[in-house]
């Protein structure tokens, strides 16, 4: 019960559980007689809360408070903004006739129209539109949301829609808001040639749209939303001219990378609108056309895309013919759309097109809808393989289509299996993973386990994969491998096959060999050492990492270095050695019994006294002895690296000796950078780097202190377990998610925050 509680929170579902208690409970305005001089913002705040909520309470109460109130009064300057919004909400819902009572231009004044226009959305009728428009001052991209909003999700009549027009045209409102009503117009078949003879007067004002929306710019899809307004009635070569003009203004000119995808949209466009317009309803889209509106992120990569904000224009698009295919029923186009739609199941890539749905419908393809309902969501359907969210919008988007057909049975199914689907692994999978791989550590090593309990664990695991992001997915792998070694060949073969996809290819050969090394000891014949080389460079080509910014080279030369050290044949060390890639020492002497004599001298010291002077003049003359090539300077780092390779998984071990030293060096840059003045001029990045510097100071000191602490117990060496660091990353990883959220790479930012924190302690010089 508590995971499942768990998983209404994190799907924000709770309103579907809890809707009945949040409807019998009232607000504070309701339980007390408030005093609207002292109490205004408690009295908004709830009214506006019934508003929302569709509660009749609603009206009542502002009856109650607010009826006959001097609403000048809210635009004193003592109300912050939020609650002005909220005032213009509740005074639109229910008192209308007040807005004439109010003046002034200032900043307040155009808050309170923010929400007015907000509430505006829902009520359209042709007078309804002229009441809204009462206002004098408002903030043009508010009145761009409204508008946006209306044409979106609203039905406008066709008086309702010549009035906001002509009131629109009257106030020279901004050419996007203009081309977004007109857009509406045609799509609905409502005349609005005096907002399209507009348009083409204003055409280049699109170039000057400089406002800051939410998420992108508006200029190319409302230059694409021109174009359909203005085909036929002006020179082509004029749209494409301002077209080129707006993608050079937003970095989507010829050298970057969103101007093919830019060039190939504009294109679509134009063949969409031909189809839009065309009298005899023949197809003028092409296949490539169509494969374009459903793969254009998949043809032309996700970012490039992004850039020339191909995701809206094709939504756009697909929406435009849509509304041509209502108009015009008998069009050839539609069927060959959906039976385009049904031919992309059969490929390895499909993508799902909510729009498309309509097509079926309007051409009574009901078998042909039945095979695309069938694969996303049918008995095996792709909706119950993905993550909760995606699952919703398929079914929210498949039902009314199914609907339609009168598929009852199907719907009853797909209803049933999505409310058991709200069951699942979801936000910190690390609680429900962790205990089961404890228990799983605790049980014996032999066949069963692996076998049995083993890959129960594995299937769960991967199961909380296909759902989400699954953080201890790499503990679990990197635990059953690490058995499969321990057991035999076979059973690493074994499991190596289970993930050995396209998918997980680099990943899970990494965790192999990782696994492999880890448990290098079990291995002491030549013969078993030489297929581990062979198989670790055939894995990890040194001409595929060189082209990588970060690569596996280190790890490479680490790897070699392993197997180089352990051959016992001279003959076959010194060939493997002339073929180079392996650690930096590369004249140190390969003795097996004198290097592990070294090695146990230099432990057995440092074991009993830590590093003092004894033990570095030993490694002094080990290191003359064998000509390693390292300087006296470096001795420290040997032993370091010697310390942490005791006490911290291999998994850290190349991030120490390379990225840690060298995030450390730019992390303390970042400060000098800001300090000197460098990076002046950027004060997004400044500002950034200041606070992260802040609050990442504070977790130093926190962690040095513990460090600090647990060194004092145990002066003659540096006891941090893997346990205990993992336990300081999971910490600092649950700190950036909850900071930067999913966008950030939060393991990536974890290992290197604290390989900076142990580098920076371990290299003090008051160790």
């Amino acid at each position: 019960m508590a995971q499942y509680a768990n998983c209404i929170q994190y799907y924000a579902k709770e309103s579907d559980y809890f809707e009945a208690q949040s409807i019998n409970k009232k607000t504070k305005a309701e339980k007390y007689c408030l005093n609207v001089k002292n109490d205004i913002e408690q009295i908004i705040l709830d009214i506006d809360f019934a508003a929302k909520a569709g509660f009749e309470r609603g009206h009542k109460l502002f009856d109650e408070y607010l009826s006959g109130y001097n609403i000048e009064a809210l635009l004193s300057g003592e109300l912050n903004k939020e609650t002005l919004v909220k005032a213009g909400y509740i005074f639109r819902c229910y008192g209308a006739d007040y807005m004439d009572a109010l003046t002034g231009n200032s900043n307040d004044y155009v808050y309170f129209v923010d929400g007015w226009l907000d509430a505006s959305v829902s009520i359209t009728s042709k007078e309804d539109i002229r009441q809204t428009f009462t206002f004098k001052w408002y903030n043009p991209d508010s009145l761009y949301a409204y508008i946006h909003q209306i044409t979106e999700e609203k039905n406008l009549e066709k008086e309702s829609f010549d009035e906001l027009l002509n009131i629109l045209l009257g106030m020279s409102a901004s050419i996007e808001i203009i081309i977004e009503i007109c857009t509406y117009g045609l799509l609905n078949s409502y005349k609005c040639e005096a907002g399209i003879e507009y348009i083409g007067n204003h055409l280049s004002d699109i170039i000057k749209i400089d406002r800051d929306y939410k998420y992108e710019d508006l200029r190319i899809i409302s230059l694409i939303k021109a174009n359909l307004c203005l085909f036929g009635r002006i020179e082509e070569s004029l749209v494409e001219k301002c077209y080129k003009e707006i993608l050079n203004l937003t970095h989507n000119g010829e050298s970057q990378r969103g101007y093919k995808p830019a060039l190939a949209q504009y294109d679509i466009a134009k063949h969409v609108s031909e189809q839009f317009y065309s009298v005899d309803r023949n197809d003028v889209l092409s296949k490539d056309d169509i494969f374009s509106l459903i793969y254009f992120a998949d043809k032309y990569g996700a970012g490039s895309a992004h850039d020339c904000n191909g995701y809206t224009v094709m939504r756009f698009l697909r929406k435009v013919l849509v509304s041509f295919s209502e108009h015009n029923p008998k069009a050839g186009i539609i069927d060959t759309i959906c039976k385009a739609v049904v031919q992309c199941l059969e490929w390895d890539k499909t993508r799902f097109i909510p729009e498309f749905n309509r097509l079926f419908c309007i051409s009574n393809a009901h078998a042909d809808f039945l095979k695309v309902a069938e694969y996303w969501c049918g008995e095996d359907g792709v909706a119950w393989r993905s993550e909760y969210d995606e699952m919703e919008d398929l079914c929210k988007n498949m039902i009314p289509a199914l609907e339609y057909f009168g598929e009852n049975k199907f719907i009853e199914e797909v209803r049933e299996k999505q409310k058991y689907r709200m069951f699942g692994y979801v936000g910190r999978k690390d609680y429900s993973l962790n205990g089961l791989l404890d228990c799983y550590k605790k049980l014996p090593l032999n066949e069963e386990k692996l076998c049995c309990y083993g890959m129960r664990l594995f299937y769960v695991s991967n199961l909380a994969d296909s759902i989400g992001d699954n953080r201890f997915s790499s503990e679990v792998d990197r635990e059953l491998l690490e058995d499969a070694v321990k057991l035999g060949y076979k059973y690493c073969n074994a499991l190596f096959e289970l993930k050995n996809t396209p998918k997980d290819l680099v990943y899970w050969r990494m965790k192999v060999l990782d696994s492999l090394y880890c448990n290098i000891d079990l291995i002491s014949d030549d013969s078993e050492l030489i297929a581990l080389y062979r198989l670790t460079n055939s894995w990890i080509k040194e001409y595929i990492e060189n082209d990588r910014e970060y690569n596996r080279l280190e790890t490479l030369r680490s790897y070699n270095y392993e197997i180089i050290s352990r051959i016992s044949s001279s003959e076959i060390r010194e060939k493997l050695m002339a073929k180079g890639l392996y650690d930096k020492a590369e004249h140190k002497d390969f003795s097996v019994e004198t290097g592990r004599d070294y090695n146990l001298e230099i432990i057995n010291l440092l074991k009993e006294d830590g590093y003092n002077e004894k033990a570095e003049g030993v490694i002094l003359t080990q290191i003359d002895k064998r000509e390693i090539g390292l300087h006296v300077g470096a001795v420290r780092d040997v032993y370091y690296k010697m310390v942490q390779s005791w006490y911290v998984s291999s998994e850290f071990e190349e991030y120490t000796t390379n990225t840690y030293s060298k995030g450390a060096s730019a992390w303390k840059n970042w400060a000098e950078k800001i300090e000197s003045g460098e990076m002046e001029g950027k004060d997004a990045i400044v500002a950034f780097y200041e606070k992260q510097l802040a609050e990442a100071k504070l977790e130093v000191m926190a962690l040095e202190q513990r460090l600090e602490a647990i060194k004092n117990d145990e002066p003659a060496i540096f006891p941090v377990t893997a346990e205990e660091i993992e336990d300081i990353n999971d910490a600092y990883v649950e700190y950036f998610g909850d900071k930067y959220g999913k966008q950030t790479d939060n393991h990536r930012y974890a290992d290197v925050y604290i390989g900076q924190m142990l580098w920076a302690f371990l290299t003090q010089e008051n160790f």
